[in-house]
């Protein structure tokens, strides 16, 4: 990527979306799923105190895990997805288990990626980024997922 010196923020009420090089290991601890993709290598995932450790371009996490993701200095994409869950557990149901709430190898990464590098290279409206990104994220969704119900009945008893 030409200018990696630039970074860049778009924050919307349902996701949140950063690109830009990221020198130091990220310590992750969050409260909603994350979406996240090395620009120029694949990023490498390691449990804190533990030896285990695995590496993907792209990488979702769950919600509330401890996680360390060492970046090597690169471009990186991170996604901040919905805090109710829906992306995470929609994106997780079509991506390869890497370790406990790590899933890596998003389907159409390299279109993601594409997208991520051409929101670095020439920003847009955020309007425009959240439908790209929204197109993105649910051009994923194309295996069945069983619905959350939305709606409950509760018997009532007239008297």
């Amino acid at each position: 990527m030409e200018d990696d010196l630039s970074n860049i923020l778009y924050l919307w009420p349902r996701r949140t979306l950063f690109v830009g090089r990221v020198d130091e290991p990220i310590e992750f601890s969050q409260a909603a799923a994350s979406l996240l993709m090395g620009m120029q290598a694949p990023l490498v995932v390691k449990v804190p105190g533990g030896l285990r450790q695995r590496s993907a371009q792209s990488l979702l996490l769950a919600p509330g895990k401890k996680l360390i993701i060492e970046t090597s200095g690169q471009l990186v994409a991170a996604c901040y997805l919905d805090a109710l869950g829906e992306d995470y557990r929609l994106l997780s149901s079509c991506m390869t288990p890497l370790l406990e709430g790590v899933h890596g190898k998003i389907p159409g990464e390299s279109a993601l990626w594409d997208l991520f590098a051409s929101l670095h290279r020439t920003p847009v409206s955020p309007e425009q980024a959240y439908g790209l990104l929204e197109n993105g994220i649910t051009t994923q969704r194309l295996l069945p997922v069983s619905p959350i119900p939305l709606t409950f009945r509760i018997p009532f008893e007239r008297r």
